[in-house]
Formats: C-alpha cells, structure tokens, sequence
C-alpha cells in the first residue's frame, strides 16, 4: 500500500505533526514536524480471536488517552468552554465503543471477524 498522508483541518503553518497511514486502517506514523520525534501507532488487524491476527491498539485506549490528556489541561485552565465540549464528545464516543464491545460479546461474536463482525 501507498503511505497516505492524513488531512488536518487547520493550516499546515499551524499543525504540530505530519501523521500518514502505512497499512490503511492499522498502522501509522506521527511525526512531529518540531524535533522530527517519530511514533508508530499499530491497530490490531484482524479479529481479536482470529489465528493470525496483528496484535496492536483498540480505538477506545487512544480515546482515554486523549480524556486524560484533556483533563490534564482542564486542570490548568479550569474555564476553557472548548476544552469542555471536546471531553463531552471523546467520552460520548468512548460510551458508544464500549457499549458496542458489550453487545457483541453477549451475542457471543466478540473477537471474530467476517460475516458476523457487526
């Protein structure tokens, strides 16, 4: 696969990191543009119940990352509105995940991909 260079929405000026895609959806590469300090970012490939899965990330890790991060800064900066909504969405988001990872394993399809995967 074509490394793919990931979009941000604000000016290239403005951004702290070049973030691309080495295997789409599963593995990619930040670097940030200051000190050029590199960090691979794997996601798990395939079923967490199949033989020859990849082992690697799950959404919902980079999602507390990021919580906890944001509450760091809430700490520092108590009244910012910004930051309060950002946590709002990340924490509804990671209800939805977690929810969803509950569902499928009461049905029993948790870990296995395919036809049963949603």
């Amino acid at each position: 696969m074509e490394t793919k260079i990931i979009k941000q929405n604000i000016p290239e000026e403005l951004q702290l990191s070049t973030i691309m895609c080495l295997d789409e959806g599963h593995l990619y590469n930040i670097v940030t543009n200051e000190s050029k300090h590199s960090t691979d970012i794997q996601f798990g490939k395939g079923g967490r119940n199949t033989p020859d899965r990849t082992p690697g990330l799950d959404h919902q890790s980079l999602i507390y990352i990021a919580i906890d991060r944001l509450e760091y800064f809430q700490k520092l900066f108590p009244n910012s509105n910004d930051n309060d909504i950002a946590l709002y969405h990340l924490k509804r988001a990671l209800e939805v995940m977690e929810e969803r990872t509950l569902e499928r394993h009461e049905r029993g399809v948790l870990g296995n991909s395919g036809e049963d995967y949603e």
